[in-house]
């Protein structure tokens, strides 16, 4: 039998009160795969945890990324969302979090297509660490942790461990933590420096930027691409 509904199967379904957002995610469950579905059930949660539903839906997909994710947006009206599809749950949550962020800036005017994790970004995150009672002021924070935010603030602070064994299936792993939690930050040399760049599109400004964060490392690469 087809999978695909006639006319009529559709009224029928819509006469049992199904909203159609749920029946449209509910008939494309067949034609996604799981990772996907995943995707958009974990951005039903962080638009309504963090967002307060304010986000209109858009294109969320898993992809090999060197990158954890990237918001591009396409004009004023649309954008897509790419995330690194093998990472575990939490950080696949804090990488889409940080890109909804993004998405949520660039549509209130004080983002530059997800290229900026200056004072403005660092305001902007300030409601995600509310939220999770997280008593940090995120102006305060590391260039790194701003640019990686917020998994490397939850690593730079011992919170990965707490968020995964407080971690509810039903539900997404970013839960506020408790009121008397002993927030501790670690040691300056047990701290990872992680060098990242975010693309412009601009081939002479990301070259510039490649090298200047890279080094030798990079240029010895490139050389063996081109010669």
């Amino acid at each position: 039998m087809s999978k695909r509904l006639d006319k009529r199967e559709l009224s029928f379904l819509e006469k049992l009160d199904i909203s159609k957002k749920d029946l449209v995610m509910e008939i494309s469950k067949d034609f996604l795969t799981i990772s996907s579905v995943f995707y958009q059930e974990s951005f039903e949660v962080i638009n309504k945890q963090f967002f307060d539903n304010s986000l209109r839906s858009l294109l969320v997909v898993g992809v090999d990324l060197r990158a954890g994710g990237t918001y591009h947006n396409i004009n004023a009206e649309n954008g897509f969302i790419a995330i690194q599809h093998n990472v575990d749950t939490l950080t696949r949550e804090c990488i889409l979090l940080h890109e909804l962020q993004h998405y949520d800036n660039h549509i209130n005017g004080v983002d530059n297509n997800g290229q900026d994790h200056g004072l403005e970004w660092a305001k902007s995150c300030q409601h995600i660490l509310d939220k999770l009672n997280i008593k940090l002021n995120a102006t305060e924070l590391t260039e790194d942790e701003l640019k990686s935010f917020p998994y490397t603030v939850f690593k730079n602070y011992n919170l990965i461990e707490h968020f995964i064994s407080n971690f509810d299936y039903s539900c997404i792993a970013l839960t506020p933590l408790p009121d008397d939690f002993n927030l501790q930050r670690k040691p300056e040399t047990e701290i990872e420096i992680y060098k990242t760049v975010v693309c412009t599109g601009d081939a002479q400004i990301d070259i510039q930027e490649l090298i200047a964060t890279f080094g030798d490392e990079y240029k010895t690469k490139l050389k063996e691409i081109l010669c």
